[in-house]
């Protein structure tokens, strides 16, 4: 969600020069990475895990019968949920087709699921996380004032040594960015750190006639990457409502969840031979 957040803060030919299938091939050359890193990783960790036999099918189709009892018919507004999901997904792949621009689609949902009282009033005041949309239009908002009112073009102006690394000394400016944003990280909330370093970079790129989706993806990149529980919501939340797990399967998982941090700063320096070789980076 915050990517696409940040790109919208593109203007000018970036803004309209990808779209949801371009971003997907411009990233396959990392996700490849980082899929082989989870690969390892799972078959590692919880490869060797012994599940219980079931030893016959009769023993079997009860066992998923009895499943399926617990967690009982799927409700209309699960259902409707699925369905906008995969909508939302077909809808902003094929925006080159249909020319629908992606924040009418998402109007469109929104009242597909008021119309059918798929939410009311007040799943729409608790469902929605509105501090982190409020959040995240405030730093929209403090962008775009701040290039009205010069302090981007202020910014460019005093930041014009950068031009020569993003042009001849990307891998070092890449590993300044990393170990950056890594010391941020240990002060500022994730969210606001990917935010503050987007909102820096992207005029920096567009100035210098570089995709500025590239520092987008490095920066959200980096931000996956955490060494302490403070740094990372997902985990706080499953260690803080999850029933019933194991002690050595969160041992499990946050071991490996570190371990794979090694290829995601991997991926950052594969992306880059990859994005030359397609040519949305100058060699």
């Amino acid at each position: 969600m915050m990517h696409f957040v940040l790109l919208g803060l593109f203007w000018g030919q970036y803004a309209t020069q990808f779209d949801w299938w371009g971003w997907l091939f411009a990233s396959l050359g990392p996700l490849a990475v980082l899929l082989f890193g989870y690969l390892i990783l799972v078959s590692f960790y919880f490869g060797k895990t012994s599940y219980p036999q079931i030893e016959n099918d009769r023993s079997r189709n009860a066992h998923l019968k009895k499943i399926l009892t617990i967690l009982g018919p799927a409700s209309p507004t699960e259902k409707a949920s699925f369905i906008c999901m995969f909508g939302a997904i077909l809808s902003l792949a094929t925006v080159s087709v249909h020319g629908i621009a992606p924040d009418v689609i998402c109007l469109l949902i929104l009242l597909f699921l008021f119309v059918f009282q798929f939410m009311n009033d007040k799943g729409f005041q608790t469902r929605i996380k509105w501090d982190f949309l409020i959040f995240m239009c405030g730093l929209s908002g403090i962008a775009f004032a701040a290039n009205d009112v010069g302090l981007i073009s202020w910014l460019e102006d005093n930041t014009r040594w950068m031009t020569e690394y993003l042009n001849h000394y990307f891998f070092e400016l890449t590993t300044f960015l990393i170990i950056f944003s890594l010391m941020v990280q240990f002060i500022l909330p994730r969210d606001v750190n990917i935010n503050i370093l987007s909102i820096m970079l992207i005029p920096l790129f567009q100035k210098n006639g570089m995709n500025p989706w590239i520092a987008v993806y490095i920066v959200n990149t980096i931000g996956r990457i955490w060494f302490f529980e403070y740094q990372e919501p997902e985990y706080r939340i499953f260690a803080k409502h999850g029933k019933n797990y194991s002690v050595d399967f969160a041992k499990k998982l946050k071991s490996s969840r570190l371990r794979l941090n090694m290829f995601y700063i991997i991926s950052l320096y594969v992306g880059i031979f990859y994005w030359k070789w397609i040519g949305i980076l100058p060699w």
